[in-house]
Formats: structure tokens, sequence, C-alpha cells
């Protein structure tokens, strides 16, 4: 939607189960096919029973796109996966997996999006196939609000639904810029909610 060259970083806290949620990612939209590159990884101690386990889990994919109408944008991710937990009936192992991917530019300021997860490849608990579906709304230049909610196809009712918004700070030279993000997220299979929170570096 737009010719950056970008870096960023998240990090999210869960407090029920201390976990620790991090994202670093590079993506490059200045070429007619799109790529980014992208990592994240997960650590948690849920206290099952009086007793403190461990999970962690390892998330690498890279994702090309390209623009096929003015307006209309598919894209393709593959992904490596490494899952390891000491908690009795959780599915450890490594593996592959795909995504598919469609982004509508409705208006200049308003872009809904559709996504599969783990379509093919692998399978894995940890991965299960799912559908997304989002919507993200800019009504200033600076600011942009985004709402995105996932249904796990492999599961009775699960979703998780999510939204919030992003503040971009222009360099005084022009030619960098920083979005600072924070949201949050509601699963519904935990029945928890969590706050996020992030920040990046754009080349202009």
């Amino acid at each position: 939607l737009s010719q950056e060259l970008v870096f960023e970083g998240t990090y999210g806290y869960r407090g029920d189960d201390g976990a620790s949620l991090v994202g670093v990612s590079a993506s490059d939209s200045t070429s007619p096919v799109s790529g980014c590159l992208s990592y994240n990884f997960v650590s948690a101690n849920p206290a099952l029973s009086g007793m403190e386990y461990a999970r962690r889990a390892h998330t690498a994919g890279l994702t090309l796109a390209r623009a096929i109408a003015p307006q209309i944008i598919i894209g393709a991710t593959a992904k490596y996966y490494n899952y390891d937990s000491d908690v009795m009936g959780d599915e450890g192992g490594s593996g592959y997996t795909n995504d598919l991917g469609l982004t509508v530019k409705a208006t200049d300021g308003f872009n809904i999006a559709a996504v599969g997860y783990n379509l093919w490849g692998d399978r894995n608990a940890q991965y299960p196939r799912a559908v997304g579906g989002g919507a993200s709304l800019r009504p200033i230049g600076s600011l942009t609000l985004a709402f995105d909610a996932v249904w796990n196809l492999d599961a009775e009712t699960k979703g998780r639904y999510g939204g919030g918004g992003e503040w971009f700070f222009s360099a005084k030279n022009g030619q960098l810029g920083y979005p600072v993000r924070a949201g949050a997220l509601h699963d519904s299979e935990v029945d928890a909610t969590y706050l996020t929170v992030g920040a990046g570096m754009t080349g202009m």
C-alpha cells in the first residue's frame, strides 16, 4: 500500500503465565514484489496444579506480496516453527507451514484484509488452520487505527479479537520515521485479555 523500508520490534507480556512475546521484522515494499522477514519468540511459565512448567516457541517466516490490481494485493508466507513444552498433553515439534493473504485498498485511508493461516504443510496443534480478517483506518496522516480477528478452524468457536492504534513520528530531516503502537487482544480460548506495545524505524 506504500513504498517503504521498515524495521519493527514488538514486545508483549502476559501476566497469568509470565509469558514474554517478542517479534522483529524487516519489510521492503519498494520493489514490485514486496518482501518481509520476520521472527517471533514466545516464552511462558504456566502454573498448573501447584507446579510450574515451561513453554517456548520460535517462528520464522518469509512473506512475498504483489499487487494484481491498483487496489488489490495478494501475498503468501512460508514459516518454520519450533515448539517445546513440558506441559502434559502439549504437542511439541518443528516443521513448516504456509499462509495466504489478500488486501483491498477500499479508499486512501481505509483498507480491509483476509488471511488463511497454516493452510498446508506440517500439522501441529499449536499451529492450527485458521482464518482471519481485519480493517485499518487512517483518519489523519500520523494516526492509524486497526481491528482484526482470527478464528481457529481446528477447534470449536475459538477466536481472538484485537484492536489498536499507531502514531507515526517523523524525523526533522524527513528521511526516517518512528511508528509507535499500542493495542489489546482478547483470546476466547483461554478467556484472557492482553496488552501489547511496539515501536519501529522506517526509511522514507
